[in-house]
């Protein structure tokens, strides 16, 4: 629609329309090969359902910003640093126990 309306030049649309259209393509290859025999999908669901509960895990996994955020979650953004230590007046209920 915006080459329509030259708000983008021709050879920006043809880029573009390419980059997410194989994206698509992709996503849809994906969702009709899992479609059509989901215990592979159950399977990897299995083997990494218990990845979900392993916080180490995530955060190890995680880019920087994703960390940060993490900690902001968990924290409730009251995570501070002090003489050393990491200190926190707040926490998530669901995390006091770990």
């Amino acid at each position: 629609m915006k080459c329509i309306k030259n708000e983008v030049n021709k050879d920006t649309y043809q880029r573009w329309y390419s980059i997410y259209n194989d994206e698509i393509v992709n996503l849809k290859v994906g969702i009709e090969r899992y479609s059509n025999d989901q215990n592979i999908a159950f399977k990897i669901l299995e083997k990494n359902l218990n990845k979900l509960t392993d916080m180490k895990f995530i955060f190890e996994q995680a880019d920087i910003l994703q960390k940060r955020e993490f900690v902001n979650i968990v924290f409730d953004s009251n995570l501070y640093y002090e003489n050393g230590f990491y200190r926190t007046p707040t926490m998530m209920d669901l995390f006091s126990v770990n």
